[in-house]
């Protein structure tokens, strides 16, 4: 029979390590033998007297002494150790649920949790969940949009370009487009109101396309705007006035992503690894996706795009996989967050959420919770993002009050007319009616501070792009973290250890200036 095997993260009661002097000598002993390229640990012997201290000897691992009221079933009693956090730090293991239990009996000073798995914090584009049909009255014929660079000249091809006709039904239709830009219907006809229509942004270059009110003939133009960097967006509205070449200097970072590219000429980024399970650990390139380098150009760009610490050394932990939009497990991040702290980071920036839907109640992962833990009696301060399903409940990481959770706001005027800015615009607004918090941001008790998230323009492979969500908050927050840390050397330079945590924690929010939000939306206000 086929072994039935469930991936589990072994972990001791406490952080990601096991602490000699506070741990049984048979847990140290497990922690310290299993290591990843154990295959397989085959307990069927089990059921042979002495069969136990057997079958584990010759792997050189510790003995598990089971009760014999668990030896069950032996053919699926076994074990594979996949991969390791450290020699005495969490293992990712696969067991067969007769073989956990056994476990669980025999090392109540271990816990095994499940493997959980997390997206970047970036704003997705709205779904079309129904189908639409056609209300337009009359002959019609089906109706189609053409995407086009501003001047005319380039068709876009491959862009999703989505039409709602009931958006707070999510009901439309979605189409991509072909050589020529253009994305056709098959059931949205001509005299359609279309309430909003959205075009995915291209990889580089553009802002994405929004429309609203729209009325649809036989052929609908959408013109993308390019880059335009003399406009300030929200990062550098905030953080560029008071900017210095210095900031950031003496300041260790990790970003915990998709990869950052090593080439791009805004970003100096000399170190970092990637924790991901069975590849390669000198592969940190962005290639999980572009995400990681535009995180990392908010916090360290020193180019065309000005980072908040520009002189800050950024570190880059790959934890998604070579095949963007496959989700990260909690493993390939809490072995990044712990490899982040024994580099010495002083912070380290989560743009990442657990990948639940809307509505899902909150969850609190045991596997990051320990490197949380960890890191912060390291002296190390994580900074997260809170998700953006649209002013839901604060997601983890971000939700454990180990992290500095931070939500996302927008400015009018830091963005273009027709590129996706306007349609994150949602009350409740500042004084001046400029300053709103994002729609997709997520909200709650749990948020600390409030960042720039809304078309932020930053660096990507090969050029630059906006992106919008708490993903882009979060670094903005992180910079500030840096900046203030390398004007006050005397925290910065603390011992590590819980009280430096404690330091740059109270730091960041005494920096906070109130928006006239309600605590829910912006925690203490912006770092300034």
């Amino acid at each position: 029979m086929a072994e039935d095997l469930t991936s589990y993260v072994l972990l001791p009661m406490r952080g990601l390590r096991v602490d000699p002097s506070g741990a049984s000598a048979s847990l140290s002993q497990l922690f310290h033998h299993l290591r990843a390229g154990v295959k397989k640990v085959d307990l069927k012997s089990l059921t042979k007297p002495g069969g136990a201290e057997a079958a584990l000897r010759s792997l050189s691992l510790p003995t598990l002494r089971l009760p014999d009221d668990t030896i069950r079933a032996a053919s699926d009693l076994a074990m594979r150790c996949l991969d390791a956090v450290s020699e005495n730090g969490a293992k990712l293991v696969q067991l067969s649920e007769e073989a956990a239990q056994a476990l669980r009996r025999s090392q109540p000073g271990m816990r095994l949790a499940p493997v959980l798995y997390y997206r970047t914090a970036e704003a997705p584009l709205p779904r079309v969940e129904v189908q639409a049909r056609t209300s337009a009255a009359g002959p019609a014929v089906k109706a189609k949009i053409t995407v086009l660079s501003k001047d005319g000249k380039s068709p876009f091809t491959g862009l999703r370009v989505i039409a709602f006709t009931d958006f707070a039904g999510r009901a439309g239709e979605e189409a991509f487009t072909n050589s020529n830009g253009e994305a056709k219907f098959s059931s949205l006809k001509t005299g359609e109101k279309i309430e909003r229509l959205y075009v995915e942004p291209p990889a580089s270059g553009y802002h994405g396309g929004f429309k609203k009110g729209l009325i649809l003939k036989a052929d609908n133009l959408v013109s993308l705007l390019p880059i335009d960097f003399s406009l300030a967006d929200g990062v550098r509205h905030y953080y560029g006035g008071q900017a210095k070449s210095s900031d950031g200097e003496g300041v260790k970072i990790a970003v915990v992503d998709t990869g950052i590219d090593r080439n791009h000429p805004d970003l100096i980024v000399k170190a970092g690894a990637c924790t991901v399970t069975g590849e390669d650990p000198k592969e940190w390139g962005p290639l999980g996706g572009p995400h990681g380098t535009h995180v990392a150009g908010i916090i360290g760009g020193r180019g065309k795009v000005k980072g908040v610490a520009p002189a800050s050394e950024i570190l880059s932990y790959r934890v998604f996989r070579q095949q963007p939009g496959v989700p990260s497990a909690n493993f390939a991040i809490s072995k990044a967050i712990d490899q982040a702290v024994q580099a010495g980071c002083h912070l380290i920036n989560l743009s990442l959420k657990h990948d639940s839907e809307p509505g899902d109640p909150p969850l609190i992962d045991d596997v990051i919770r320990a490197a949380l833990e960890d890191a912060r009696d390291q002296g190390v301060v994580v900074i997260a993002a809170t998700g953006n399903d649209g002013r839901q409940r604060v997601s983890f990481p971000a939700l454990d009050a180990a992290s500095i959770a931070v939500s996302a706001l927008g400015r009018k005027g830091t963005y273009p007319a027709g590129s996706q800015g306007p349609a994150d615009e949602m009350a409740p607004y500042s004084k001046d009616k400029k300053t709103f918090v994002a729609a997709f941001s997520n909200i709650g008790p749990e948020v600390d501070v409030i960042a720039p998230g809304v078309e932020i323009i930053s660096t990507v492979p090969g050029g630059y792009a906006p992106m919008s969500g708490t993903s882009m908050a979060t670094p903005a927050v992180t910079g500030l973290a840096a900046r203030l840390l390398s004007r006050n050397p005397s925290i910065r330079d603390m011992d590590a250890g819980p009280e430096r945590a404690d330091a740059i924690t109270r730091m960041v929010l005494a920096s906070c200036q109130s928006l006239g939000f309600r605590a829910q939306f912006q925690g203490d206000g912006i770092p300034l």
